[in-house]
């Protein structure tokens, strides 16, 4: 295994004091060999 992400969240603040959740729980696993891109 080259790359593991487990459980990833991502958030960003809105207008108000509220963050606005995008990602929740988001696994990665990349493994020798493979390509991978994130955008």
């Amino acid at each position: 295994m080259l790359l593991r992400a487990v459980g990833l969240a991502k958030s960003y603040r809105g207008a108000g004091a509220e963050p606005i959740p995008v990602l929740r729980g988001v696994d990665l696993e990349v493994k020798a060999g493979e390509i991978a891109a994130i955008v």
